[in-house]
């Protein structure tokens, strides 16, 4: 994964270094692209997130079996897409956009006060108006044991963008 991280982009126009825009995506998208590595080969899954910029992770919530948990407790590394669509460019055969590609590793959350937490940043995150969410969801035990928690902590970021004045 090293090598992946210090792969040069290739167009260095469209790189994004701007921490604030790499955060700003992080905040406000919804959805990531998680590819996994196993023995049978790459698997790619798209899953929700919760982002807590404190810790400088992401929070997932999954079923408490299947493929992704299998092949993250033989290895945790997981690279991951969130994509910005800011719509096609009739007339120019291109498409605005802004995409971050994260690295990092997952672990599996377990602690009752880590389950509380990463249901608590999943639920800001998602929801507009996650206080009722909260009432209802967090105060169901059987709702939150259900759930396997999974925290990716980021390690490192690549961002880029097209289509997109520059300001």
């Amino acid at each position: 994964m090293a090598g992946m991280q210090s792969y040069h982009m290739f167009k260095t126009e469209k790189e994004v270094k701007d921490p604030s825009v790499m955060e700003g995506l992080l905040g406000t998208c919804r959805w990531m692209s998680i590819a996994l590595s196993g023995p049978e080969g790459p698997y790619i899954i798209t899953l929700s997130y919760g982002y807590d910029n404190e810790r400088t992770a992401l929070y997932f919530h999954t079923a408490r079996s299947g493929l992704k948990l299998e092949m993250l407790r033989k290895d945790p590394r997981a690279c991951g897409t969130i994509i910005e669509d800011l719509g096609y460019l009739h007339g120019k055969c291109s498409h605005a956009y802004r995409s971050l590609v994260i690295f990092g590793r997952m672990s599996f959350v377990d602690s009752p006060e880590e389950v509380a937490h990463a249901f608590d940043v999943l639920l800001n995150h998602q929801e507009r108006e996650p206080g009722e969410m909260k009432r209802e969801f967090l105060g169901n035990e059987g709702a939150t044991r259900s759930a396997q928690l999974l925290r990716f902590d980021i390690e490192s970021m690549r961002c880029k963008q097209g289509g997109i004045p520059s300001a």
